[in-house]
């Protein structure tokens, strides 16, 4: 990455909310599509200018991107996960579930009664 893009770049979201270490980018080089591909950087704007400004900035850098999960994203799935969890403690099926067939199992009734 070009270092003038690199200090940029950290100079909208701030070095605590940019990273370019190898053992953070493993995290980001895969999902659940079927490409691979570690990124240069991560970073995590705090608010909507600051996401325009680096949309602009990687315009004209040439800069490809993929945009993730905004901080109010983040916390409204935290939010999300703690009425799962709530629901699951009360012995009641969560509505938002991934694995349903454990959650309905002879394994999990037993250990949750």
């Amino acid at each position: 990455m070009d270092h003038t893009f690199k200090q940029a770049l950290i100079g909208i979201v701030g070095r605590a909310n940019f990273t370019d270490s190898l053992i953070d980018l493993v995290s980001y080089s895969y999902d659940a599509s079927d490409h691979d591909h570690r990124p240069d950087a991560a970073l995590w704007p705090t608010c909507s200018e600051e996401v325009s400004r680096i949309l602009q900035l990687a315009d004209q850098y040439r800069f490809p991107h993929i945009g993730s999960a905004t901080q109010d994203t983040r916390e409204q799935m935290a939010v999300v996960a703690a009425r799962n969890a709530i629901t699951m403690l009360r012995g009641k099926k969560p509505k938002n579930i991934v694995n349903p067939e454990v959650f309905e199992s002879s394994e999990y009734r037993g250990r949750a009664s």
